[in-house]
């Protein structure tokens, strides 16, 4: 095995990590779940490689990255491979601090003359340092319906937005000179429909109903006709 060799995963699977895991020097962990034919969920661990991947499905001819150089040079160009069952409670092999006799800064690769490896497993590791997804602006409202009920009132219904704290409503007749009044500033979470009245017979009306949050929001819009009698 040479430094820049490609690496390839064993089968197809879904990438769930790449990035540094040990620190910079050591190169590039890529964490890889894999199914078999009868369902059961397995991991494999590549370590010690420049990743090329970030996310998403690989099959095996998705070159994963480059073995890197060796560090320290004398351990040679080497991947580290580990197999984990399952989707993240049993050890996959990695190097942290040796707990077992209380040192701390360094990972001690020999006690009493015997040489071994601490374990960890990356999937907690990914667990506790993964970035907090940053919360979305509300999303728009879906299938915005606009209904006459009569020669004055004009019903809206929507699907209610996954993540909105409230809603508003414009509203301006057809028209060139017209423009968008507001008439509901604070429309309550969860809110899905709103009736509107006292509006002119046999006239074209436009609605525009926006979803809130903290972070923004999106709208949608909706046009229809009082009825004239």
């Amino acid at each position: 095995m040479s430094a820049g060799d490609p690496v390839y995963p064993v089968g197809a699977g879904t990438v769930l990590y790449a990035g540094p895991l040990w620190g910079p020097k050591w190169g590039d962990v890529v964490l890889i779940q894999h199914q078999t034919g009868d369902g059961a969920k397995f991991v494999v661990t590549y370590g010690h490689i420049n990743a090329q991947v970030k996310s998403g499905p690989v099959s095996p001819s998705t070159p994963l990255g480059q073995v890197m150089s060796a560090w320290p040079p004398k351990s040679g160009q080497h991947l580290h491979l580990g197999l984990h069952e399952g989707t993240g409670t049993n050890n996959v092999p990695g190097y942290i601090d040796d707990a077992r006799d209380g040192s701390t800064g360094k990972c001690d690769l020999k006690k009493n003359g015997v040489g071994y490896q601490v374990m960890i497993n990356p999937l907690d590791w990914l667990s506790k340092n993964s970035p907090t997804p940053k919360p979305k602006p509300a999303e728009a409202p879906t299938d915005l319906q606009a209904k006459a009920q009569s020669k004055s009132s004009i019903t809206l219904k929507w699907k209610d937005s996954p993540n909105e704290s409230s809603y508003q409503i414009k509203r301006k007749k057809e028209g060139n000179n017209e423009k968008w009044k507001t008439i509901v500033s604070v429309l309550k979470k969860d809110s899905a429909s709103y009736p509107d009245t006292g509006l002119t017979r046999n006239t074209q009306y436009h609605y525009e109903v926006c979803a809130l949050n903290a972070q923004g929001k999106n709208c949608k819009q909706v046009s229809t006709k009082t009825k004239s009698r």
